[in-house]
């Protein structure tokens, strides 16, 4: 709604800088609280910034608040993960990393075709509501799982 231009829209990629505080500041709680705990935390904010940026979606502000909050909290839920799987064998971290970066970024790519369906079907909206049904999905798997 904002009519901006390829380098202003670009220039969202700046705010999600805040991506790398979470990911420095889950890194540190993950000893404390656990990864499981953890990566629930890191998803109900990016539910929240889903919220957020679905209700606002029309103010400059709401879309800030909401990139800001679903990068924290997508960074955050990474480093968790990866603390998380890093666990099962510390001598194969790199056969490890391997994998669990190749179902990161194929679950990227399922998301962002899935997403421009949700847009082509239902606008921004559908957009939300795939993300945060997508999200409660994560969670429901993260507090099911036995570590």
């Amino acid at each position: 709604p904002f009519n901006y231009n390829a380098q202003q829209a670009g220039m969202f990629g700046v705010i999600a800088l805040a991506g790398v505080v979470g990911a420095k500041v889950s890194g540190s709680l993950v000893s404390r609280f656990g990864s499981r705990n953890m990566i629930s935390m890191a998803l109900s904010i990016i539910v929240v910034g889903f919220i957020i940026s679905g209700l606002f979606a029309d103010s400059l502000i709401g879309l800030i608040v909401g990139i800001i909050l679903i990068d924290l909290g997508v960074f955050s839920a990474q480093v968790s993960n990866q603390v998380r799987v890093f666990s099962i064998d510390p001598q194969a971290q790199s056969r490890i990393n391997g994998i669990y970066m190749l179902g990161y970024y194929l679950g990227g790519a399922f998301g962002s075709y899935a997403g421009i369906q949700a847009f082509e079907l239902a606008g921004w909206v559908g957009v939300v509501g795939f993300s945060i049904a997508s999200v409660i999905l994560s969670f429901v798997a993260n507090r099911a799982s036995t570590k």
